[in-house]
Order: C-alpha cells, then sequence, then structure tokens
C-alpha cells in the first residue's frame, strides 16, 4: 500500500512539474496583438507636414509639406514578458511590390529638419506619432501605436489600386512573405492590404477644388 502511494505522489509530482513548465513556456512565447485600422484616408493634399520644434502652428512655421498623404493606423499590445523586434516595415503597391514613400522621424525629404509631423483636419491639427524607424522594439507588456502616412508620387500615371503596409516580428512564421524584398521571407508578418481605386480622379477633384479656393480667398482680399 505504502509503495502504491509513494508511486502515486512521485508520478503526480511528475506531472505537476510537466504541467508547470508547459504554463511556463506558454506563457514566455512571443506572442503580438496585432490591430490595424481597416480604412486608410486620402488627406487634404498639404494636409500633412513637419515643422521645427520651437515652431506655433502658423502658416509662416510650416517647414514642409506632403502633396498627396494617406494616413492609416497600427495598434500592437505585447503581454509577453520578452521584448519583440520589429523590422522591414515598408508600404509598397501591390502590383509592382515597389516601395512607396513611408514616414519616418528618420526619413524626411530634404528641407524637413523637424521631428514631428501634424495633421490638419477641418480647423483643427493634431500631432501624429509616426514611428521613428522602420524598425525597432515592442518592449514587454507594452501597448504601442504608430501612425503610418504614406504619401503617394505625384505622377498620376502609376498603375496603382491597392497599398499593402507590412512589417516582420523576429519570430519565425509558418508562411512566407510572399512580397519579401529580401532573403527575410520566413519570419512571421503582419500587413494589411487597402483598396485606393480612383485615387487619382479624386485627387484631380481635389486640387480643381483647392484652386478654385484659392483664386477666390485672392479676389477677396
Amino acid at each position: 500500500m505504502l509503495a502504491l502511494i509513494h508511486f502515486f505522489i512521485k508520478n503526480l509530482i511528475a506531472l505537476l512539474s510537466f504541467a508547470i513548465s508547459i504554463y511556463t513556456l506558454w506563457k514566455n512565447r512571443k506572442s503580438l496583438l496585432v490591430e490595424w485600422e481597416k480604412n486608410i484616408y486620402e488627406s487634404d493634399i498639404g494636409s500633412v507636414f513637419s515643422m521645427k520644434n520651437d515652431s506655433n502652428i502658423d502658416t509662416n512655421s510650416i517647414n514642409g509639406t506632403y502633396e498627396y498623404p494617406y494616413v492609416t493606423n497600427i495598434s500592437v499590445v505585447n503581454p509577453s514578458p520578452n521584448d519583440i523586434g520589429f523590422f522591414d516595415l515598408r508600404a509598397f503597391n501591390t502590383k509592382t511590390n515597389i516601395d512607396l514613400p513611408l514616414v519616418t522621424c528618420k526619413t524626411f525629404e530634404v528641407g524637413h529638419d523637424s521631428d514631428k509631423i501634424y495633421q490638419i483636419i477641418g480647423n483643427q491639427y493634431a500631432e501624429l506619432d509616426i514611428p521613428d524607424r522602420k524598425y525597432g522594439v515592442f518592449k514587454a507588456n507594452s501597448f504601442t501605436r504608430f501612425d503610418l502616412v504614406v504619401i503617394l508620387p505625384t505622377d498620376k500615371n502609376i498603375d496603382l489600386d491597392h497599398i499593402v503596409i507590412s512589417l516582420k516580428v523576429t519570430k519565425r512564421g509558418l508562411f512566407k512573405d510572399p512580397f519579401a524584398l529580401s532573403k527575410r521571407k520566413k519570419f512571421k508578418y503582419y500587413g494589411m492590404n487597402y483598396n485606393v481605386s480612383g485615387w487619382k480622379e479624386r485627387r484631380i477633384q481635389q486640387e480643381q477644388v483647392q484652386q478654385a479656393e484659392s483664386v477666390s480667398q485672392n479676389r477677396n482680399k
């Protein structure tokens, strides 16, 4: 009887140890909760701009504007106790797999000497939380939100109807990234495909409206 009890206790301890090991591995696994904004917004021409840090918001202090800005955002929760690196943050044309300009603090155009980007919406403005670089780290037990600003070329002859924004993390994935430009195809990736069909016609119409408003304002001066 004592031998049977001893055998039972021994196996119970082994089973509990195994269960604790499995739970520890599960708890410490690298995992992210990634939520993409479902839409990408066509901002007014010139409504996204950079400014010097010591400037007030007025037309004289605007340091640089982007003609065809498209704005969306991504939210990332890292519930694990481990930092998780990300890389290959990019926006691209699905038809050509050619990158589109994605604004970060390290990729301002020539003449942009600020690390702050603003967006005018109606009579208000807001500072955008753009990423520092196209790579970085999602800290352990953290929440991160990025505003993503994609700039379309002024050349309206480009063949484009979808924009994909994607990023990879330092974790092997089950599926390869079909649009990968480097050898890092097997890393886990997250992405969102945005439909911007008809953007050329909408931009032309927007330019015409803004030109008409500018002429009207000059006449009333």
